[in-house]
């Protein structure tokens, strides 16, 4: 469980959905690679994408394992006169 704000939560869905579609390209790229030639020998074009698909998944993997772990918390209400952590207080 790791405790995250809003705004680290909508980030992370952010850099979730780039991977998401760098992810997509790569795959259509892989597809024009094995139409192209041997998947398995002598295609360094696809080689090239294999190696672009692990690193965007090594890259965005750690995105996706803090999202799946995360809680949103919330930033204490002002208003509360309960002084906890976190809580910002001003002496008179």
């Amino acid at each position: 469980m790791i405790n995250v704000l809003m705004h680290e939560v909508e980030w992370l869905q952010q850099k979730m959905a780039e991977g998401e579609a760098k992810n997509f390209k790569a795959a259509a790229d892989m597809a024009n690679a094995v139409e192209n030639g041997n998947v398995w020998h002598d295609n360094a074009e696809y080689d090239e994408v294999r190696d672009r698909m692990k690193q965007i998944d090594a890259t965005y993997k750690p995105f996706m394992t803090t999202l799946a772990k995360a809680v949103v918390v919330e930033y204490p209400n002002p208003a509360d006169e309960i002084v906890s952590i976190g809580s910002l207080i001003k002496l008179t």
